[in-house]
């Protein structure tokens, strides 16, 4: 009897108050797949509207829950079609938040973070046994 890879599932996570409630969940990509939408998101500086589409598209394979409603509370269908209609920082959030996801790639450290410091020490009084 074999082994089966089983996909796992990715929270994707918001560091913008302003998206807080929103929830996204997906299905972790394969190598393959993360490379190929890290390499969609990389075309959209000078993206036509066909590559966008091609990009939101291919995120959507992955998406298989979120609770991102229209105007009279309904859910709205994961579908390239809503992310045409979404403000563009919105958009991209999912899109950027899909990829660091799957890339175990994580977002940037606040300003408390030592940058890269290492901890001072501290001096530590020791008896002899």
């Amino acid at each position: 009897m074999g082994f089966k890879v089983k996909h796992k599932e990715l929270v994707i996570k918001f560091a913008d108050e302003e998206y807080e409630g929103l929830e996204v969940i997906a299905r972790a990509p394969t190598i393959k797949e993360a490379l190929e939408a890290e390499k969609l998101s990389k075309m959209s500086d000078n993206a036509t509207a066909k590559d966008i589409d091609k990009i939101f598209s291919y995120i959507c394979r992955f998406i298989t829950k979120w609770n991102i409603e229209d105007e009279d509370g309904k859910t709205l269908p994961i579908a390239a079609a809503s992310f045409i209609d979404f403000p563009v920082e919105f958009a991209w959030a999912i899109v950027s938040g899909f990829i660091e996801g799957s890339s175990g790639v994580s977002a940037p450290l606040d300003n408390s973070s030592l940058n890269g410091e290492t901890f001072p020490a501290v001096s530590v009084p020791m008896e002899t046994l």
